[in-house]
């Protein structure tokens, strides 16, 4: 879980500006290599999270412990989606 958390916390804190892509283009195309990097590594825990979800979810004793595994999950996977058309995508 900390791999989603701090992934998703590095997209949403490390924009890319307009006026960077414009002014500083090689600056821009290292930052969008960077961001796509934080996204491959923000899918590959969600998904494996997905695959296991029996070793994570079902481990809290209470149902809503389960559901807020889940929901976590879930959420981290829609909101930053390397499907998405635009992967500069920011936030959900």
């Amino acid at each position: 879980m900390l791999i989603i958390l701090s992934a998703s916390g590095r997209l949403q804190e490390t924009p890319i500006p307009d006026a960077l892509v414009e002014q500083r283009p090689a600056l821009a195309e290292k930052l969008v290599a960077e961001r796509d990097r934080w996204l491959d590594q923000l899918h590959e825990a969600t998904r494996y999270m997905v695959d296991n979800i029996e070793t994570f979810g079902l481990s809290y004793a209470t149902e809503r412990g389960r559901d807020i595994v889940g929901r976590f999950v879930t959420h981290a996977e829609a909101s930053f989606c390397p499907n998405a058309p635009s992967r500069r995508r920011q936030s959900g």
